[in-house]
């Protein structure tokens, strides 16, 4: 049996987490979740204080859960090195809201639960979308897009030499590219008030990427595609894969696009 460890930034009550890991269960996975009691969005892979942390574990619909105050990044941490569930994959998601370009993969708790495990050795991916909490077609179409990339990834990654796979999951997706992150940095914008109060007024992707010249993530997401990136560490160094020719980038587009079975109506 496959063994997964399913975390995300949203916290343990995320609907998108949840369809995740139960659809993951009902194909004949055996599920951990491993999220925070909050949302811990843009966190990245910090693993906060455990000093007083207290973890919670409990079985409910056929899953397991451990769940803390505490950064994902942390839990799964925790979920491997303390509980001692070694994964075959670790699943980072469904998030709300995309995750692109440089900025976003050093900000996101979303990215940084993945990469935590990464970092320890295990095959790991990052599944963010373009749902917002309450949209359930929305999230449906992500999970049923999710699975077979899950289900695939043991594959991409073994043959790539990556560990970490990221992706991010538009509306009525037209299919997979594999893609560098986009690189422009984004300005903080909005303003202070009169005792202190701050306003900051989140950043437009799409806005942001428009610019951008070659297909990377941002770009491609905001053309309909699923940007695919892959990441290797090294010596304990994270290196995104770019297209050297060597055939990796078509194997990747061509498996996933595959596997996964397009919106009705559409074609990949």
């Amino acid at each position: 049996m496959a063994r997964a460890i399913v975390t995300n930034d949203d916290g343990v009550h995320s609907r998108s987490l949840r369809a995740l890991a139960q659809s993951l269960a009902s194909l004949g996975w055996e599920v951990v979740v491993a999220a925070p009691l909050g949302n811990w969005s843009g966190y990245s892979k910090s693993i906060g204080r455990f000093r007083g942390s207290k973890v919670y574990r409990f079985e409910s619909g056929g899953l397991k859960y451990l769940t803390g105050d505490m950064p994902p990044a942390a839990l799964v941490g925790v979920a491997i090195d303390i509980a001692g569930f070694e994964p075959d994959i670790v699943v980072s998601g469904i998030n709300y809201g995309p995750n692109l370009g440089v900025y976003d993969f050093f900000s996101s708790g979303t990215i940084g639960g993945a990469l935590e495990a990464a970092l320890k050795g295990f095959n790991s991916v990052s599944l963010s979308s373009a749902c917002r909490d309450g949209d359930s077609s929305c999230i449906m179409e992500a999970v049923a897009v999710s699975l077979p990339v899950v289900e695939a990834a043991g594959e991409i990654l073994n043959y790539s030499g990556a560990s970490l796979m990221v992706l991010n999951i538009p509306r009525s997706p037209r299919g997979f590219r594999l893609a560098r992150p986009c690189g422009r940095i984004p300005r903080f914008s909005g303003g202070i008030g009169d005792e202190g109060s701050l306003h900051v007024e989140k950043f437009d992707h799409s806005r942001l990427f428009s610019g951008e010249s070659s297909p990377c993530d941002g770009r491609l997401f905001s053309m309909g595609y699923i940007p695919v990136s892959l990441y290797r560490i090294n010596s304990g160094w994270v290196q995104p894969l770019e297209d050297s020719g060597d055939g990796v980038a078509k194997l990747v587009e061509d498996l996933l696009n595959s596997k996964v079975s397009p919106p009705a109506g559409q074609q990949f």
